[in-house]
């Protein structure tokens, strides 16, 4: 789990450094500081009190299959509730993550937006 000892801690500013990397743009951000993944998730750990369901699906051979890990461990280290999908042998292809488990994401939504609407 990251986020724990400093060694952990390093683990997870360097997935932070990745995704900022990964959201570059033609040598530009695409999203600004402090709207990125981790640092929502932090924020969102430190002052929601509203439910959020979180379904994480990725491939084994995604190439941000890592970086996937990494985040679900961050979350972990935040306390904040998540379900996952590793997907055996896919790699970054909406279809095939959809030919795989597109029923099982669907019935997420489906189950979120009845929760919703109550």
């Amino acid at each position: 789990m990251l986020g724990c000892s400093d060694g952990r801690r390093a683990s997870t500013r360097k997935a932070h450094l990745r995704e900022q990397r990964q959201l570059r743009l033609g040598g530009a951000y695409q999203f600004e500081p402090k709207n990125n993944t981790y640092d929502l998730a932090k924020k969102f750990a430190a002052e929601s009190k509203l439910p959020l369901r979180i379904f994480v699906v990725v491939g084994s051979k995604d190439m941000n299959y890592q970086a996937n890990l990494e985040w679900m461990a961050y979350l972990k280290s935040l306390n904040i509730p998540f379900e996952q999908r590793i997907i055996e042998g896919v790699p970054h292809n909406t279809q095939m993550v959809y030919e795989k488990a597109g029923v099982e994401i669907m019935k997420f939504h489906a189950e979120s937006f009845k929760k919703v609407a109550k």
